[in-house]
């Protein structure tokens, strides 16, 4: 039985961390998008103007 509970709360943990490291992943890669429409956006906008 302390076994079977000691196993659950380690998978349970590997899981967390899968999880917190592919939201880190999934917010730069967000970040890093946002970044890139902002900049296109601005140099079609700066296109425009001039």
């Amino acid at each position: 039985m302390k076994f079977c509970l000691v196993f659950s709360l380690l998978f349970v943990g590997a899981l967390y961390e899968k999880v917190t490291v592919l939201q880190k992943k999934m917010t730069t890669f967000w970040v890093d998008l946002n970044a890139k429409i902002k900049i296109k956006l601005s140099e079609f906008l700066y296109i425009l103007y001039f």
